[in-house]
């Protein structure tokens, strides 16, 4: 798990800048390939109380879920609105405490902003 220790000290976008990862944050990982996988394993076992998975496979997002994911969206089939209106009602409208960009495109960037 070396290579997901930046989650261990996840900065987020708030009011409290010095905040780490907390338990029972909600997290997005965007694009569960090899390193999004090992990033949502990490959360789960540092306690994340939501996870979210989003990918272009459902083979991916059907592993994501065995590993502990506990939503799964396909951005092939969703808009990015749709993806964005999702996250805000699985948070109540606050949306994600942390965001992981594993996707490795530049669009999936200002989603992942959006997503906080």
């Amino acid at each position: 798990m070396a290579v997901t220790v930046g989650l261990d000290r996840a900065k987020q976008v708030s009011a409290f800048p010095n905040e780490s990862f907390r338990f029972d944050d909600t997290v997005v990982v965007l694009g569960v390939g090899p390193l999004g996988m090992c990033f949502l394993t990490k959360a789960r076992m540092l306690g994340a109380g939501t996870i979210i998975a989003v990918d272009l496979s459902d083979y991916r997002l059907n592993f994501a879920k065995r590993l502990g994911a506990d939503h799964a969206l396909n951005a092939a089939h969703t808009t990015l609105s749709e993806r964005l209106t999702a996250v805000r009602d699985l948070t109540h409208g606050r949306g994600a405490d942390v965001v992981v960009e594993c996707a490795g495109v530049p669009a999936a960037i200002p989603e992942a902003l959006d997503m906080l």
